[in-house]
C-alpha cells in the first residue's frame, strides 16, 4: 500500500502532482525537496505538501517523484541512489 511518496521539485509541476495525488489519496503523506524555500513555504501552504524532507530521508519513501528537469536530474538524484537500493536507471 502507498503511504508515503517524495517529490523532488515543488515548483508548478511538482505540486500539481502532488495536489492531484492528495486529491486522489487524501490520506497519503506527501513530502518534497526542493533548494528553493519560497516553493516548499507555497506547497505546504496550499495543502500540496505536508513538509519538506532531505535526500536522506527519502531513501525511506514508497516513491520518490522527480519535477525537476531533465539535465538536472541525474546530479539531484545521486543523493537519494545511495540511500536506497530501490532506485532503478
Amino acid at each position: 500500500m502507498l503511504r508515503q511518496v517524495v517529490i523532488v521539485g515543488a515548483g508548478l509541476i511538482g505540486t500539481s502532482f502532488a495536489l492531484a495525488l492528495k486529491r486522489r489519496y487524501p490520506s497519503l503523506s506527501i513530502r518534497a525537496i526542493d533548494s528553493r524555500e519560497e516553493c516548499i513555504t507555497q506547497a505546504v501552504s496550499r495543502g500540496a505538501i505536508d513538509s519538506a524532507c532531505s535526500y536522506a530521508q527519502a531513501g525511506a519513501a514508497d516513491v520518490v517523484l522527480f519535477a525537476i528537469r531533465f539535465a538536472r536530474l541525474v546530479r539531484r538524484s545521486q543523493p537519494l541512489h545511495r540511500t536506497s537500493p530501490r532506485i532503478l536507471w
